[in-house]
């Protein structure tokens, strides 16, 4: 497989997968929280279904106690009947309390059963065991092993059903980026294939600009040859992108002691031409040697995609300043500038942001590539409307 398909995916798509990350991650735990949240419920209607039955049948015995003790005359010593199974109170219907004990008083007629505080209320209105308006209600204490239970059981397949979400949501990724990685491959085969094809004439093309005099030709041949030789710099220069793309790391391996800022003078006369094309004043600070470690062919390569999205990106007339220190490499334009959104995607793989100019989109994912592999750092200052710098940092900040 061509080496970019990978790349690919982790540049120029980041983005994307880290929002379908981002959103299959909070969707599947909203869905673990809403299941949870309707088993631990199921679990405290089932506790609570289970106490309603034991007091049903205890009210059983009971209230035939408690209508004896109703019964008795009021002038009678009366003692309200315990049940030695739970806490008992009897109720008028205006909710107040006659007689009995509970720990946490609570009175409500709507709800037959309900969990309160750690305790378990259960409310039996006697009308219709012939008693009238009032009510009985139970209580005990929530002793918390149904709670514990559900914890433990939630706990262990919450666990298990996160392992199948997060097995399903690589599967699904896969499935959705597959067609985008082959759309990808397809590109780069493309690209892999254009670049060998062009290799010989191109070669040709520039042996022959070389061989050529402009000064011996006539001043409107003169005119046409300098605009065809620009054209052929420029493919030139993509040709050269496109083959760093490809076999640059297997080329050009090896490090080597490069006067860096002597490579600048020379990428910058390299670009005179196109500056002079589109009426750029350009200058350059580069008058101290600056002595680096790194492979002169690929530092090229990072200069020639700066210089030449400073120009063109830039307006015509406009301006590019370069300058070059045993710390950092600079290089501002006065063009169109990024918004935030542009800037954060600059870098990407294939990302183009004007359809008014040319090229595949890999300069500048080229410059982070041999950035990244010399540990240098960049850093980036944009405006729209007011240009861009772009610094690039290899000694101490």
């Amino acid at each position: 497989m061509f080496r970019t398909s990978d790349s690919v995916i982790s540049f120029a798509n980041r983005h994307t997968l880290h929002a379908f990350l981002l959103l299959y991650g909070v969707m599947a735990l909203l869905i673990l929280a809403l299941m949870g949240s309707l088993y631990y419920e199921a679990q405290k209607e089932q506790m609570l279904a289970s106490h309603r039955l034991a007091m049903q049948l205890q009210s059983e015995s009971y209230i035939p106690r408690l209508r004896g003790w109703l019964s008795q005359d009021v002038g009678a010593q009366r003692v309200f009947p315990i049940d030695l199974a739970y806490n008992t109170a009897f109720f008028d219907a205006m909710g107040l309390r006659i007689e009995g004990r509970l720990e946490r008083p609570l009175f409500n007629p709507k709800r037959v059963i309900e969990l309160h505080e750690g305790y378990i209320h259960f409310t039996i209105a006697l009308a219709s065991y012939g008693v009238g308006e009032f009510y009985l209600v139970f209580e005990t204490r929530d002793d918390g092993l149904w709670r514990i239970q559900a914890l433990k059981a939630m706990a262990f397949y919450g666990v298990l059903l996160g392992l199948v979400l997060t097995l399903a949501g690589f599967g699904l990724s896969r499935l959705i980026f597959a067609p985008m990685r082959q759309a990808m491959e397809l590109l780069d085969r493309f690209i892999k294939d254009t670049t060998h094809e062009l290799g010989t004439p191109l070669q040709n093309i520039m042996g022959n600009i070389e061989l050529i005099d402009p000064e011996r030709l006539e001043p409107p041949l003169r005119k046409r040859f300098e605009r065809i030789a620009l054209s052929a710099q420029t493919i030139a220069a993509i040709y050269d992108d496109l083959i760093y793309l490809s076999l640059g790391r297997d080329l050009h391996p090896h490090k080597e002691r490069i006067d860096a800022a002597q490579i600048l003078r020379e990428r910058c006369a390299y670009f005179q031409h196109r500056f002079e094309q589109k009426g750029l004043h350009v200058s350059l600070e580069a008058h101290e040697a600056v002595m680096l470690e790194a492979n002169a062919h690929k530092l090229s390569r990072l200069i020639d995609n700066l210089i030449s999205n400073a120009i063109k990106y830039n307006r015509q007339g406009g301006s590019i300043r370069l300058g070059i220190d045993h710390q950092s490499l600079h290089v501002s334009d006065s063009g169109e500038g990024m918004s935030r959104e542009t800037r954060a995607r600059m870098f990407e793989r294939y990302a183009r942001f004007s359809e008014r100019e040319g090229g595949f989109g890999i300069g500048l994912d080229i410059v982070s590539t041999i950035a990244s592999e010399y540990g240098w750092r960049l850093e980036v200052e944009s405006r729209l409307g007011e240009g861009t710098a772009i610094g690039l940092f290899w000694g101490a900040h």
